[in-house]
């Protein structure tokens, strides 16, 4: 059985809805504030080998200073990270986000400053099988990257 996502906002028209974000991801403790879209990501999108198609949801949050040192404490640390490319930066992101990334001599792409942490912590729903991460901006957003 396919899940689909008939009325997810676009990265490019995202929606700040809650209560339907919460329907896409586990939200616990649940945000004051969210700015979130879905796409389809696919062979043509990536350049990968011809195959089926990925959602993937980004979301950008807010939390009370506890809920977010409560969420940090059940996420797991990564080690490391992949760099980005210039279009991971929506038009809609705070400028934040964008700082939260650094170039690094000799190497492609832009890199995470800060540390990374997987997305179990917001597992579940239509995004119950996927695999993500999340990272936390200097000003408090957590931005949240999840596939599926």
């Amino acid at each position: 059985m396919t899940s689909t996502v008939p009325s997810s906002p676009s990265l490019g028209k995202p929606s700040t809805n809650i209560d339907d974000l919460g329907r896409q991801i586990q939200l616990v403790p649940r945000p004051l504030f969210a700015q979130w879209g879905v796409r389809r990501v696919g062979p043509a999108e990536t350049g990968g080998v011809p195959g089926p198609s990925t959602l993937q949801l980004v979301a950008v949050l807010r939390y009370s200073d506890s809920d977010l040192r409560e969420l940090q404490s059940r996420a797991r640390k990564l080690s490391g990270s992949s760099p980005v490319r210039e279009d991971f930066f929506l038009p809609w992101m705070p400028d934040s986000v964008r700082q939260s990334f650094e170039s690094r001599p000799g190497q492609v792409g832009l890199w995470l400053k800060g540390e990374l942490h997987d997305a179990a912590p917001f597992v579940g729903a239509l995004f119950d099988g996927g695999n993500g991460t999340f990272f936390v901006t200097s000003d408090g957003y957590v931005v949240v990257v999840m596939s599926r």
